[in-house]
């Protein structure tokens, strides 16, 4: 989004090069939403509806190498798509790219992870449906709210993502002529969406809320965490939910390099918040 605004901006939009690195990027982010919302609907699946044996065997898999291999996959696709021209013409329309790499990419990079996807959210939503009828205390407990919370915030994010992008595949793949007023409107309606899910998430769980406001308090209103705001905010700290938590680290080394006067912190390396 800062891309485009800068390209919209500066009145070269219609450069081929930005162009193509807009495109390129934009492929990117839809592929690596796309897995990563699998990952986070296996993760709940795993964690409610699977024992816990399951569950820590899924926990055992390297998140970060996992993370990584998926931006990885991703870029390497789309670069082949944009730059091989098998994809298709998002700038000049000169040509449609490849049937089998487009009807690849759209199966294997939206089609099969919205299916695992939706199986694996909404089975976790029957899960905790069918634990709260029969265990009681289940349903009075924090546990559940979180459960629920979680799991529903999940499933209007991915349904806000797919309707979003929607009106982008159905042009690219069927009205490939279009003109570009209503091609650069249905891809700025899938990029608006990354705004809206962000809203979403801070004003409806009540962890991400928590979180952004600690984070707006120390960024905007102080320099450093003082013994008045860890005892004003000392419930908030020491209150850690089992699912869904947020964690801030805070790398006061480099802080202290900025500010001579705060080398006494330079020994906490991190500060939890």
């Amino acid at each position: 989004m800062p891309v485009s605004a800068v390209v919209l901006l500066s009145g070269e939009w219609d450069t081929i090069p930005v162009c193509k690195g807009l495109q390129f990027l934009t492929e990117t982010s839809t592929y690596c939403y796309s897995l990563f919302f699998t990952l986070v609907a296996a993760e709940t699946y795993y964690r409610l509806c699977r024992t816990t044996t399951e569950y820590e065997m899924f926990l055992s898999l390297h998140v970060g190498v996992v993370s990584c291999l998926v931006v990885f996959f991703s870029a390497i696709i789309s670069a082949v798509g944009v730059f091989m021209k098998l994809d298709y013409d998002y700038c000049e329309r000169h040509y449609t790219g490849s049937f089998l790499f487009r009807a690849t990419t759209l199966g294997l990079l939206h089609a099969l992870p919205f299916f695992m996807t939706m199986y694996g959210l909404f089975s976790s939503a029957f899960c905790i449906s069918r634990r709260a009828r029969i265990q009681n205390h289940y349903r009075r407990s924090q546990q559940y709210d979180r459960d629920c919370s979680t799991t529903n915030l999940n499933i209007v994010a991915y349904l806000l993502y797919v309707v979003a992008w929607i009106p982008y595949l159905v042009v690219v793949h069927e009205y490939s002529d279009s003109s570009d007023s209503r091609y650069y409107h249905a891809v700025w309606i899938g990029m608006m969406r990354s705004v809206t899910t962000s809203l979403l998430y801070s004003g409806i769980n009540s962890n991400f809320r928590r979180a952004f406001a600690h984070l707006f308090y120390y960024c905007c209103c102080k320099s450093s965490l003082t013994d008045t705001f860890a005892s004003r905010h000392r419930r908030a700290l020491e209150y850690k939910p089992a699912t869904g938590d947020v964690r801030v680290h805070i790398m006061h080394q480099a802080v202290s390099m900025c500010s001579p006067q705060r080398t006494s912190y330079a020994t906490r390396e991190t500060q939890e918040l």
